[in-house]
């Protein structure tokens, strides 16, 4: 109980001595805001260069009161991505702005901060789930782990499970930074595949699945494998494995 309530403690600590030094950071760079006074779209007159844009977007980021509510744990600053886009819907009409994207690990959510550093606003907030499939119990469907592969590269999945021979399971191969659609609100093209197979080989209970992947289609990115038995459920109810699909040089 100690350890806890030191961990705790120790958390708090640190995140307010960031918020403090963040937030004097932007105070000192003249990034405020009048209230009632529309924020500039002039970034010289509201976020000035002199803090860097990075630690501006990351101040910004964790003083917004909606990012905030996915702190209440420990976190950290994952990567930022400083070339990001966003669509948001502005007096009616879909319309794509340059932001900063500031990704915080937190243990729950992978959560997606889209800054807006010239008007010194946070644009959106994508709290991206953490798809981490339970350890499977005796007798499960199971994969077996993929080395890095290439694109163009063709090459088989495998594993078990205890459905008999000819059963059906389903598969998706989407990339680890996959949102459903709209994709537009979250930068860069993303690919996938799916596909079904059956089940071969039953013996002493336990069947045996194989599955070939042509990565001609894929782009370069890091992929999860997904494997599950009923078509009523969810993917991230069955199991995985992940593996880097790099570009041929």
């Amino acid at each position: 109980m100690q350890a806890i309530e030191h961990s705790f403690t120790t958390g708090m600590k640190r995140y307010i001595v960031l918020s403090v030094l963040l937030m004097t950071a932007i105070l000192l760079c003249g990034c405020t805001e009048d209230p009632g006074v529309s924020a500039p779209t002039n970034k010289a007159a509201s976020c000035p260069d002199c803090c860097g844009e990075t630690v501006l977007a990351i101040g910004i980021a964790l003083n917004d009161s909606e990012v905030r509510t996915y702190l209440a744990d420990s976190y950290s600053i994952a990567d930022v991505n400083p070339n990001a886009t966003v669509t948001l819907l502005l007096d009616g009409t879909y319309t794509t702005i340059d932001t900063i994207d500031v990704m915080i690990d937190s243990p729950g959510n992978l959560v997606h901060v889209y800054v807006d550093t010239p008007n010194c606003t946070v644009a959106s907030v994508w709290p991206q789930p953490k798809r981490v499939p339970l350890e499977p119990p005796l007798n499960s469907t199971t994969i077996n782990p993929v080395a890095d592969h290439l694109v163009g590269d063709v090459f088989t999945v495998s594993g078990t499970s205890p459905l008999p021979a000819a059963n059906l399971l389903f598969i998706e191969i989407i990339p680890v930074d996959f949102k459903p659609p709209p994709w537009e609100e979250h930068p860069g093209l993303k690919t996938t595949l799916s596909g079904t197979t059956q089940m071969v080989e039953y013996h002493n209970g336990v069947s045996r699945w194989y599955y070939a992947i042509n990565t001609t289609s894929l782009l370069p990115n890091r992929y999860e494998i997904w494997i599950w038995s009923s078509p009523v459920d969810p993917y991230w109810e069955g199991v995985s494995t992940e593996f880097n699909l790099s570009a041929r040089t």
